[in-house]
Formats: C-alpha cells, sequence, structure tokens
C-alpha cells in the first residue's frame, strides 16, 4: 500500500490505516520499503509507480513537467530535483507524446467560427545558418510550430512541428480538417503554400484570408533588441469563401 503524498516525514499518513506513527519494516523481495503503523500493526510498501518505465515516481515527475511548462530550463530543473538531464528529457518526450496522441484523440470535428493561423519559429540544437555552415543533419536548424486557435474561445484546435515547405503545411491542414467541423473563417499569414493546401484539405469549407503584416523599417537602436519591427499597417487578401 503507498503512502500519501507529503512534504516532510514528520505528516506521512499511511493510506491504509490512516495513522502517523509507523517504522521500517524492511524491503521487498524488489527492493522497496515496508512500513508498519506502531499504533494496529498494518503495514504497506513504499509506492513503486512509475510513468513509462522512468523509475523517479508520479510525484517528481509531476514536479518536473510543472516546471517544464513554467518555462524553467532542463539545467536547473537537474539541480532542483537531483534528477538527470537525460530522465528530464526522456520524460519530456513521453509525456509530449502521450499529449499528442489525447490531443489527436480528443479534439475531432470541433465546431468552429473563426480559426487564426501562424507559425512560431524555434529551431533544433542550432539555427538553420549554422546546421548548413556544419553539415549538421537529423532535423537540426530551423524548425517552425504550426497552430490553429480559434478566436472566440482561445481553444489550440490542431498544431504542427516542421519546417516550413509545402509537404508540412498540408500536414498541418490535413489535421485542421479532421479536428473541425462544419464551415469557418480561416486566417493565415502571406505564405505561399498556404493557398495550395487550404483548397487541398479544407475545400469549400472555409471562407479564407491571408492577413499580411507590414513593418517598418528599424534604427540602429532597434536593431539591437531580440524583436521584430513596429507594425506600420496590414494587408487583408479575400482568397476563397
Amino acid at each position: 500500500m503507498a503512502l500519501a503524498p507529503n512534504r516532510g516525514k514528520s505528516a506521512v499518513i499511511a493510506i491504509v490505516c490512516q495513522h502517523e506513527n509507523r517504522r521500517t519494516n524492511g524491503k521487498t523481495a524488489s527492493g522497496a520499503k515496508r512500513f508498519r503503523c506502531k499504533e494496529c500493526g498494518k503495514s504497506w510498501t513504499e509506492s513503486t509507480e512509475t510513468l513509462g518505465g522512468l523509475r523517479i515516481g508520479l510525484d517528481r515527475a509531476a514536479q518536473i513537467v510543472e516546471m517544464l511548462c513554467e518555462g524553467i530550463s532542463v539545467r536547473s530543473i537537474e539541480r532542483i530535483t537531483d534528477t538527470s538531464k537525460k530522465t528530464i528529457l526522456s520524460l519530456l518526450t513521453l509525456v509530449g507524446e502521450r499529449c499528442e496522441a489525447f490531443m489527436a484523440e480528443q479534439i475531432k470535428s470541433v465546431p468552429v467560427d473563426d480559426v487564426q493561423v501562424d507559425e512560431i519559429w524555434s529551431y533544433v540544437l542550432c539555427k538553420q545558418a549554422t546546421a548548413a555552415r556544419k553539415n549538421y543533419v537529423g532535423g537540426c536548424g530551423d524548425t517552425y510550430c504550426f497552430t490553429a486557435i480559434e478566436r472566440h474561445t482561445k481553444l489550440l484546435i490542431a498544431f504542427h512541428s516542421g519546417r516550413r515547405t509545402m509537404e508540412d503545411t498540408n500536414t498541418f491542414c490535413r489535421k485542421l480538417h479532421v479536428a473541425t467541423s462544419g464551415r469557418f473563417q480561416l486566417s493565415t499569414d502571406g505564405f505561399a503554400p498556404y493557398e495550395h493546401a487550404v483548397a487541398w484539405n479544407l475545400g469549400q469549407r472555409v471562407d479564407y484570408g491571408q492577413v499580411v503584416k507590414i513593418f517598418g523599417s528599424q534604427g540602429k537602436e532597434e536593431q539591437r533588441k531580440y524583436s521584430p519591427a513596429k507594425i506600420v499597417g496590414m494587408k487583408r487578401t479575400a482568397v476563397s469563401g
């Protein structure tokens, strides 16, 4: 029987009898600690629950995932939780894959009204120029996360991680087709592959338009900032529907 979650040894309560007064009582054949209640004599075994074979316990796994979601670096989490970098990355991969599968299973044929699409830039290992210069392969370099968000509910309808190519754009639009139902307004930026991908996967289901932002020129001071230039205009183009 597992122990109830706790933050200190004195606060441990045995689920089996709800008493706090206990002592260790050896180990099982697999090495898990056993405990015995001093008040009622009942015994139980330390929790050995795992997540995907990672023997760090569900409580610590949940703590690590929460810290990752808050933007804390892997190295910092490694120091705070006394967990190896390899284990943290394995947990991140495991949870990410399961979340993606859960989302694909649950978000299907959702009625939507106004969907806004964009791409979030990032990179794997290094930026594209460095990857090209050093001949890195295996997906290194620039990567983009395509996102589709319902304007009114803020629900992330679909996403896809890949390159800014026709193939990945088509894959993303196919996911968007599966995730939605009915006719809706769709807005993207001016990335050329969208026109073909939207027409092929969504057809007459959407009133499709492109919104292109126009940025102003940057001065020397602004060029040093890690942010885009100011938006000075916007061009809207009706594509279909």
